[in-house]
C-alpha cells in the first residue's frame, strides 16, 4: 500500500511526517488545525499508515439543538466545540440477548477495549482546533490491509460511479448483476 507520509493542507506543517505530530506520550502537543475536517484528514492518513481505523464517538457544539436544526453537516462542523476519536476496537461488547448460553454459539467480538483515542477542542474565541489529549497504544494487532478491510476507507471510484449510472440509465443489468460486477 502506498501512503504518502506528509501532512496535506496544514498551515505551517506542510512537509513534516505524520508520526511527528503524535509522539508516544499522553501529554498535550502543539499541533493545531483551523477546521475539523483538516484534523480528520490528518487522522485518516495516520490511521492508514499505522493499520487501524477510528470512529467519531463524541461531539459537542456551541449551538443548542434548536439552533442546529436547519444546518447542513458542513455548517455543523464550523460550530464544533469538542470532538473525540476512538479506535474502532474500543469499548466492550455487552450482549443484550437473554437466551440459554448452551444454545448460543461462542463468537468473539470486534471490540477489545482498545485505549487509543484523540481528544480535540476548539475554544470559542480562538481560530484553531487543538489536540488536548492523545493515547496512542493499541491492544490488538494492526492490519496492514486496513484500506481494503475497513468500511470507512472503502469508497467507489469515479469510474465505478459512471459505470453504475450508465447501467442504471440504460437498463442493461439488474441491480443484482451490477452488485456482482462491482464486487469483482
Amino acid at each position: 500500500m502506498n501512503v504518502n507520509h506528509e501532512i496535506i493542507n496544514s498551515s505551517n506543517k506542510e512537509n513534516e511526517p505524520i508520526n511527528e505530530c503524535f509522539d508516544s506520550s499522553d501529554e498535550e502537543n502543539d499541533f493545531h488545525y483551523t477546521i475539523i475536517t483538516e484534523l480528520e484528514v490528518y487522522l485518516e492518513r495516520y490511521a492508514l499508515q499505522e493499520g487501524f481505523s477510528f470512529k467519531k464517538t463524541r461531539v459537542e457544539y456551541y449551538l443548542h439543538q434548536k439552533e442546529m436544526k436547519g444546518l447542513t453537516a458542513d455548517q455543523k462542523k464550523l460550530h464544533v466545540k469538542r470532538r473525540k476519536y476512538e479506535c474502532t476496537h474500543s469499548g466492550n461488547h455487552v450482549s443484550k440477548k437473554i437466551i440459554n448460553l448452551d444454545n448460543q454459539r461462542n463468537r468473539g467480538s470486534y471490540q477489545v477495549n482498545c485505549p487509543w483515542h484523540v481528544n480535540a477542542t476548539k475554544p470559542k474565541k480562538e481560530n484553531t482546533i487543538g489536540i488536548t489529549s492523545v493515547k496512542l497504544e493499541h491492544n490488538h494487532v494492526m492490519n496492514p490491509l486496513i484500506a481494503e478491510m475497513a468500511p470507512k476507507f472503502r469508497k467507489f471510484t469515479s469510474e465505478m460511479i459512471t459505470d453504475v449510472e450508465f447501467y442504471v440509465k440504460h437498463s442493461i443489468f439488474s441491480t443484482t448483476q451490477i452488485y456482482l460486477l462491482l464486487r469483482a
